[in-house]
């Protein structure tokens, strides 16, 4: 083999750690790292998981949710998606700071990334910010197959 044709399959090859996603302006804690196991059939249960902050050192809970549905095509094309969003709690009738949303991953059965969506915009921006009383739906995300199975979730964001 020649030399070039070497240099091209290293560089293929190692190409996803040249470049690599920014991470630097995501908190080093996430708000959110949870395994769901999840089955597309048509009555399919949704899915609600709040989402941490941190203040100085300490970590809490906030009123914020995350909320998936799955969704089965009834059509016999075996397809599933994931539909995610996030809002403040509906019961929570307080007053709050935004929440800063700036990313979210999803993993699935075999640690195959499904999702990864940077509301940063490669750090060049400040996420989503949303206050109580709205809702933002994050989209939907393809699942393999129809049958149950696990996924693991993780989001970047805080008060």
């Amino acid at each position: 083999m020649g030399k070039s044709y070497l240099l091209l399959i290293f560089g293929l090859v190692f190409s996803n750690a040249t470049f690599a996603r920014p991470t630097a302006c995501l908190p080093s804690d996430t708000a959110l790292d949870v395994v769901e196991i999840v089955d597309p059939h048509p009555f399919a249960r949704p899915f609600t998981h709040y989402l941490d902050s941190v203040h100085g050192v300490d970590s809490f809970t906030t009123r914020v949710q995350l909320l998936g549905e799955v969704r089965a095509e009834i059509d016999g094309s075996d397809t599933a998606e994931l539909s995610l969003s996030v809002q403040f709690d509906p019961e929570f009738d307080g007053v709050s700071l935004p929440y800063n949303l700036y990313a979210l991953q999803v993993f699935g059965e075999y640690g195959e990334e499904l999702a990864w969506l940077d509301f940063t915009s490669s750090c060049s921006g400040p996420g989503i910010g949303f206050f109580p009383g709205r809702k933002v739906e994050l989209g939907t995300i393809k699942l393999v197959g129809v049958n149950p199975q696990r996924l693991q979730i993780i989001v970047w964001g805080k008060l």
